[in-house]
């Protein structure tokens, strides 16, 4: 989606922050966290993460360890259902403090701001899977490139992507794919605001190793191409989600009108190969039309939790180990409300499958920070 326009008025009516970034290896800084007490629904909550917005010039330093491995043997409080009727019971819950487990995601804090003229309109976000401390993320629309981003906020470089034709870039995710003891880069070419479209693409290639010089700029070929055809209608979609499980693919679509669905193109799925998607379920992100527009999502390493945001908001459900992908959104997920990014379209999981990031389309964007703990 394209907001030039209203970047440009608003940075002639705000001016630009300025605010920078960490620029030491493994620091970030932080800000004080948000009210603790924030309910995370769509109401006056929702509105007060523009007061928080108003302390990111209150840095603090913090360290931060981004070495670490994914424990698949975590500790992980599943008990993230809300009793919504007030019976005592969880609904899709197991019986545990659903409160207290969907509490455990701290609020958001700013790591810095990329700095970096070329960025002003990130649709996507996600942890590297080989590359401790990057960020794989990219420009809405038909630009062919891909950008490396330190969990920091500095910028590391740019892929070029070769030999490809894009659409409408809208999310990005990393999982496995067709060659074992590979991790792969899937890119959502899935954006469809004109409903001009019946089919999507999703554009596939073995995740790289950054060079160790940054910035860097280079060029990645060996790009496979996934078209996707809707069965029904021509959706609109800004949600890209793969499942490490079965390598299945799945978009979300952008709902102006209710409902927002779920679907899916079953794996194993070849380059070249045309896919009709399944409708599979439908996601409830709230009533008000406006403020329920799925607009980025991710899964994380272990496939357990999964993430779709809006423009104020984070829905977070839990996936049971076996459980089809589709189930997992019949609970009711946690809510959480989002360091205020009006224009906000990137979420994905760090590295360690227990937090994550959200940045928005912007002239350097600011990068924030979500952990469950």
């Amino acid at each position: 989606m394209k907001y030039f326009p209203a970047i440009l008025l608003a940075l002639l009516l705000v001016g630009c922050s300025g605010e920078k970034g960490s620029q030491q290896d493994g620091e970030i800084y932080e800000e004080p966290p948000q009210d603790a007490g924030d309910d995370g629904g769509y109401g006056d909550d929702a509105y007060d993460a523009g007061d928080d917005a108003a302390d990111n010039d209150r840095e603090y330093d913090h360290e931060y360890d981004h070495d670490h491995e994914y424990d698949h043997d975590h500790e992980y409080d599943h008990d993230q259902d809300r009793d919504n009727d007030g019976d005592g019971s969880d609904a899709g819950g197991d019986g545990g403090d659903s409160v207290t487990g969907c509490a455990r995601w701290s609020a958001g804090v700013k790591v810095g701001s990329i700095e970096n003229f070329s960025l002003m309109e990130l649709s996507g976000i996600t942890a590297s899977r080989i590359n401790p401390g990057v960020l794989w993320t990219h420009n809405d629309g038909s630009e062919e490139k891909l950008y490396a981003v330190g969990t920091n906020a500095d910028f590391l470089g740019t892929f070029n992507l070769l030999d490809i034709n894009t659409g409408d870039f809208e999310d990005i995710a990393v999982g496995s794919g067709p060659e074992a003891d590979t991790t792969y880069v899937y890119i959502g070419d899935i954006g469809n605001n004109g409903r001009d479209r019946q089919r999507m693409r999703v554009w596939r290639v073995p995740e790289p190793v950054i060079p160790s010089t940054t910035p860097f700029e280079a060029d990645l070929s060996g790009i496979d191409e996934l078209m996707l055809d809707y069965p029904d209608d021509r959706h609109d979609s800004e949600t890209l989600l793969v499942d490490p499980e079965t390598q299945d693919i799945y978009l979300v679509t952008k709902a102006y009108e209710p409902p927002t669905i779920l679907f899916r193109a079953p794996a194993p799925i070849q380059d070249g190969e045309v896919v009709v998607l399944q409708p599979m379920t439908t996601i409830d992100l709230g009533d008000n039309p406006e403020l329920a527009l799925a607009t980025g999502g991710d899964v994380n390493p272990a496939g357990d939790t999964i993430i779709i945001r809006t423009k104020l908001s984070a829905f977070i459900w839990h996936r049971e180990p076996g459980t089809p992908f589709h189930e997992a959104f019949a609970s009711e997920p946690c809510t959480i409300t989002l360091k205020l990014e009006i224009t906000g379209e990137a979420a994905g999981f760090g590295h360690d499958g227990m937090s994550f990031y959200t940045t928005m389309e912007w002239l350097n964007p600011p990068l924030h920070y979500y952990e469950y703990n």
